[in-house]
């Protein structure tokens, strides 16, 4: 057993030799600052205002609020890195891995609180370096959890980490909606959006315009089932229970990688 991994360990070194240059080369990559900005969009070609969702019921939001961030923007995948280096007897110093398993070129480390039915929000500039970003990872951590962009508003949130109104319509049937979803704070594998795999994004600050991080807000409700909410209030507003299927359905959107995109827009 000793011999077999004394040679696997030689192996383990030939490889790295090839792995080490380009990590090193990733770590030491030229220091900049590229404008990150969000927006919600919708299906392609549509609004993220109002959608048919798979249950048939179409859908108007009037308002859609989240708290994002931190984020962080990975360059490449260390999975090969790894599986080298866990049969080396000697151990060897990591750059910076998140749990999508990249190299950071750029990161922001704020949460801030968006209206997703903008047009556009800038977030701020990401501090890191060049390289080309093929993963990211979005935070959904509870209001004040880390520390708030500057001059966050999050009046629109009404303590929740993410905020939507509407109304759906199914067959003659009209409700109207309103709730807020909180993400659990004992549970933080559903506070942060790992492994976002997106084509190649290019970060330079030589390029005009900047990376862009897109929610398909649609997907919120995607398989809501609004005939399942409470009957409505005295305002004729149904609210959206943390138990219900719609509330859970939300959250299982809102976790999940498919959700979010990232572009350069110039």
């Amino acid at each position: 057993m000793g011999r077999l991994r004394r040679a696997l360990a030689g192996l383990a070194l030939v490889g790295l030799a090839a792995v080490i240059p380009s990590a090193c080369s990733d770590t030491a990559g030229r220091p900049i600052a590229v404008p990150v900005s969000l927006q919600g969009v919708g299906e392609p070609g549509a609004s993220p205002a109002t959608f048919t969702n798979g249950r048939g019921w179409q859908v108007t939001l009037t308002q859609a609020h989240a708290l994002l961030g931190p984020f962080y923007f990975d360059e490449v995948a260390q999975d090969a890195f790894a599986w080298w280096t866990r049969w080396l007897p000697i151990g060897v110093a990591h750059a910076h891995v998140l749990a999508s398993q990249g190299t950071t070129i750029g990161e922001l480390l704020a949460q801030y609180p968006v209206d997703l039915l903008a047009p556009t929000v800038a977030l701020g500039e990401a501090s890191g370096q060049l390289g080309t970003c093929r993963r990211f990872e979005v935070h959904l951590r509870p209001p004040g959890a880390v520390r708030l962009a500057d001059g966050a508003d999050l009046t629109p949130l009404r303590g929740h980490s993410l905020y939507a109104e509407g109304t759906a319509t199914k067959d003659g049937v009209t409700v109207r909606f309103a709730g807020g979803l909180d993400l659990p704070s004992d549970d933080r594998a559903l506070q942060a959006v790992t492994d976002i795999r997106v084509a190649d994004v290019r970060f330079d600050d030589a390029r005009p315009g900047g990376p862009q991080v897109r929610v398909r807000v649609s997907d919120w409700f995607w398989q809501a089932d609004f005939s399942t909410l409470p009957p409505a209030d005295a305002d004729g507003v149904a609210s959206i229970p943390a138990d219900s299927p719609v509330a859970q359905g939300w959250l299982r959107a809102a976790t999940h990688r498919d959700t979010y995109d990232l572009e350069w827009i110039p």
